[in-house]
């Protein structure tokens, strides 16, 4: 019992250091990693638990094979990994650090998210000298003020469309403003959505049979 409490006191506090990590630019890789480790350890034992439970049985750890538990919150910390580059793919930062030099031209009117800070918009077409590619543009918050795209145009206005200078990766662009401003530790984007799927799938399954009430207790 005192154990388990220290366990969970460990998990809480490393729960919180990674939130504080997250909070500085100059942390945020560290406080990623942390918190996967965190998610990692937690969906170990709590997916099987709740499955075992809701079907009226207990998951045992006394006597589980530990080898297969630190595998399976291995491949779950690299799944979690996964997940927050899959997210990270759609950010500015991340067109900004791995995206080519592109003219972005965005219609001033009913394309932009204000909240979100996304248009639509077109560019040239990576690889193409003729081909143009249309998509997301991310905008720095800064150019929907200078650029009048916070809200619809005065009435009797004609519509116009903006140039921005920036980069773009596949359907995605990003404006200048994400020069000065983007992170460095934008790199969890780099990991293959397909290592994911298969380390969490491989996680789960260590996990339960980790767990599984009825399984020959051994290292």
């Amino acid at each position: 019992m005192r154990k388990g409490l220290v366990v969970t006191l460990l998990w809480l506090a490393a729960g919180l250091a990674a939130w504080q990590l997250l909070q500085e630019a100059d942390t945020q890789l560290e406080g990623m990693v942390l918190l996967a480790v965190v998610i990692g350890v937690g969906a170990t034992l709590l997916i099987p638990a709740l499955f075992f439970s809701a079907n009226g049985e207990f998951i045992e750890l006394r006597g589980a094979p530990r080898l297969a538990l630190l595998h399976a919150v291995a491949l779950l910390i690299v799944a979690t990994l996964a997940l927050m580059g899959h997210f990270e793919r759609g950010e500015g930062e991340y067109v900004w650090k791995y995206g080519e030099p592109r003219t972005i031209t965005v219609p001033k009117r009913w394309t932009c998210k204000m909240g979100a800070g996304e248009c639509r918009g077109s560019w040239e077409a990576l690889g193409s000298d003729d081909r143009t590619q249309r998509g997301t543009v991310h905008i720095w918050r800064d150019d929907f003020d200078e650029y009048g795209l916070r809200g619809p145009l005065p009435a009797g206005e004609a519509d116009d469309t903006v140039e921005f200078e920036g980069r773009a990766l596949g359907e995605e662009a990003a404006t200048s403003g994400y020069a000065d401003r983007h992170r460095e530790s934008v790199v969890l984007g780099r990991i293959p959505a397909l290592v994911g799927w298969i380390a969490g799938g491989l996680g789960i399954i260590l996990a339960f049979y980790s767990t599984a009430p009825g399984r020959t207790p051994r290292w």
